[in-house]
């Protein structure tokens, strides 16, 4: 762990967790655990962003869901950017626009 002095307010580059291109059944539970590992991790706001995310299907919607209801639960403000549109489509489907933290960058 990084040891940050007070002050030093510049976000770290390991404080975004990335998601791939493609969330499948292959690499939902690696993946899904990585992400509780770096919302776990010392970080004040941990955010995901979904730029890199290329198919978006209600897998990725539930790992989201499970990531939030996490960060929650410890009481930290988990954000997730750069969520693509056809996500957000999902997401609002599903009636979660309320629910999940996203930041669309609009």
């Amino acid at each position: 762990h990084m040891v940050r002095s007070p002050g030093l307010s510049e976000p770290v580059a390991s404080e975004v967790f990335r998601l791939p291109p493609q969330i499948t059944f292959a690499n939902i539970v690696p993946l899904r655990n990585d992400g509780e590992r770096f919302i776990l991790d010392d970080l004040e706001t941990p955010i995901c962003s979904l730029a890199d995310l290329e198919v978006s299907n209600s897998a990725a919607v539930a790992l989201l869901l499970g990531w939030f209801r996490r960060a929650h639960r410890m009481g930290k403000p988990l954000v997730f950017t750069d969520v693509p549109e056809d996500l957000l489509n999902i997401i609002e489907v599903s009636g979660l626009t309320d629910v999940l933290p996203l930041e669309t960058g609009q």
